[in-house]
């Protein structure tokens, strides 16, 4: 523990450049006498450690000083900087350590030009400890215990082996196992009490390829068109390749998404400015669905 925490010390002085003795106790939760006699044993140890007394005063070690970056090129040390920072994202405390004890060691003040936070407005706690519980159980080979919405609004439990996380179409998945030859895919925003249920009997396997596992919704080729006065929600919603814009402004998007109630319900909001070109079956159920609806309010 000492040891562990003598090169903490080293790592945070390189990084934060001077602390004083309280504050190093406080980050460690020991004494100051403790933090003293640390402080020796690295000038014993030849860590050109200096203590200044007085108001302004504390410790710090001489510029002079580095630790070995082994053979990582500047441009290489970037780049295991900023994959670090991305991973923090998922607020996984440990990298955030990881990243804090390296950008020491390679001298970079690891200047945060870029902000990723995938979690949802208001739900930054939730979606974090279900990162955890989720890289935990992948990492352990754990199985997890859950409640799952279907896209039909059904609620159905699972136990399943969690493989890989997939960010794709701007939301999160996580790739499951049950048997061997069974992967699942699984929204985590429809992924409710989630938690670990013990470890898993299932071997080391090859996570399939996205395209080929089943998906927990089936989905459709679509051919939308919309007026230019939701132009600004067409391009936030689909990709650019997706989207063709004819000379009056008028956008025609093909893409494929799930044949579900949440895509009546996403066209829906369009209200007039959206005109489904295809699938006629998709245009029979909205048509359905507004008549429910006048029903409903007549």
């Amino acid at each position: 523990m000492k040891l562990s925490r003598l090169f903490e010390i080293v790592y945070l002085l390189l990084d934060r450049k001077k602390m004083t003795t309280r504050e190093l106790a406080e980050y460690f939760e020991v004494s100051t006498r403790t933090i003293l006699r640390d402080i020796e044993a690295l000038s014993i140890a030849g860590v050109p450690v200096i203590t200044d007394k007085g108001r302004n005063g504390g410790i710090y070690i001489m510029d002079s000083f580095r630790l070995d970056k082994t053979t990582l090129s500047k441009e290489e040390q970037e780049l295991i900087i900023f994959a670090l920072q991305n991973i923090t994202a998922s607020g996984n405390i440990e990298t955030k350590g990881t990243l804090s004890r390296l950008s020491a060691l390679f001298n970079e003040p690891s200047p945060s030009w870029i902000d990723v936070d995938f979690s949802r407005w208001g739900q930054s706690k939730y979606d974090n400890n279900l990162f955890d519980t989720l890289r935990h159980a992948i990492l352990k080979r754990q199985q997890i215990a859950f409640r799952y919405v279907s896209s039909t609004g059904e609620v159905s439990n699972r136990k399943v082996t969690p493989l890989r996380l997939i960010f794709k179409g701007r939301a999160w998945y996580v790739i499951c196992v049950k048997k061997p030859n069974q992967q699942k895919l699984f929204r985590l925003s429809r992924m409710l009490e989630v938690s670990i249920a013990g470890d898993s009997d299932i071997d080391y396997i090859v996570v399939m390829p996205l395209e080929e596992i089943a998906c927990s919704d089936s989905l459709i080729d679509l051919v939308l068109r919309f007026s230019p006065v939701v132009a600004y929600r067409v391009y936030d919603e689909f990709s650019q390749s997706e989207i063709q814009q004819d000379v009056r402004g008028y956008l025609t998007v093909t893409t494929k998404l799930p044949y579900d109630n949440w895509l009546i319900g996403f066209l829906l909001s369009f209200e007039t400015e959206v005109e489904i070109v295809k699938p006629r079956k998709l245009k029979d159920d909205l048509l359905i669905e507004v008549r429910k609806m006048i029903d409903h309010y007549s």
